[in-house]
């Protein structure tokens, strides 16, 4: 009998690194994605401890880290679920389906 449920698409991270930088208050991950085996780019996780900083504005604070840190700008997605309540887990979720839609 044969599995009613198949996996379409298969996204895998590999090869990736964590930096920990200005006092733990910015890390950076990375990872080398593929799809189905086959590289499809470079994925570049900033999380920012955005309490700590002069401005609330996300676009602004990414500018300012991609320029600081000499990041290539690619496709960037800070979008959050709910800008008045942030769940980190459902607005990583939301940006790394928007990021991976191929």
């Amino acid at each position: 009998m044969q599995s009613l449920w198949t996996q379409r698409q298969v996204i895998k991270g590999d090869g990736g690194e964590i930096y920990e930088l200005e006092n733990g208050n910015l890390i950076i991950r990375t990872a080398n994605v593929s799809l189905h085996g086959n590289f499809r780019g470079l994925l570049i996780q900033l999380e920012v401890d955005h309490t700590k900083l002069a401005t609330s504005d996300p676009e602004q604070i990414f500018q300012d880290l991609l320029a600081k840190y000499n990041i290539p700008k690619g496709n960037l997605c800070y979008k959050v679920i709910d800008s008045n309540n942030y769940d980190e887990f459902s607005d990583l979720a939301l940006q790394y389906a928007e990021i991976l839609s191929f």
